[in-house]
């Protein structure tokens, strides 16, 4: 497994993908940095650094199959912002081929996205679920939340974002006081 530095070096991947960009493979896919920590049980695997943009990153791509592009977009600090980039990782591809909002050139989406992290305080598994819903066990910690109207929330668990009651959870702060 070649490291960023290694990839980067030898001409596999443009910098911006690289540990302090996009973190993406050559085959164009974000990437997480896995780390090691010790534990009563042993040693455990934990995200150091998550997915950059997290998983509520859109990716307004293109169905065109001759464009070599796609638009990224992510909200943060309470704005909205877009950058078009290069489908692929590679050398040499025309990386920032433009921004909107406050988006400059060299700047990215935050580690594991924006929003709070939650802690469920029960299991959500509603009866008549619909696709939009996001169903998590009690003790789940939910990443990227954002309040909706006051009474529905919007997060990320296991992969996949959702809605989901507000009263299910508190702030990772307040449920471990």
């Amino acid at each position: 497994m070649d490291s960023y530095a290694t990839l980067i070096n030898t001409g596999r991947i443009n910098h911006d993908d690289g540990d302090k960009g996009w973190r993406r493979c050559p085959n164009g896919h974000r990437m997480i940095v896995v780390g090691f920590e010790d534990s009563s049980a042993g040693q455990r695997r934990v995200v150091v650094k998550d997915l950059v943009g997290g998983r509520g990153l859109k990716d307004n791509g293109n169905d065109e199959p001759q464009r070599t592009d796609h638009k990224l977009s992510w909200q943060d600090g309470g704005q909205h912002h877009v950058r078009t980039v290069s489908k692929q990782a590679i050398p040499g591809a025309e990386r920032e081929l433009g921004t909107t909002g406050n988006a400059s050139l060299h700047n990215y989406p935050p580690s594991g996205g924006s929003g709070l992290p939650v802690l469920a305080l029960w299991s959500y598994w509603p009866e008549h679920q619909s696709q939009d819903d996001l169903t998590f066990p009690r003790g789940a910690e939910i990443w990227e939340v954002e309040n909706i109207n006051g009474d529905w929330f919007i997060g990320s668990y296991a992969g996949k974002m959702g809605v989901f009651p507000e009263q299910y959870v508190r702030t990772l702060e307040d449920a471990r006081t």
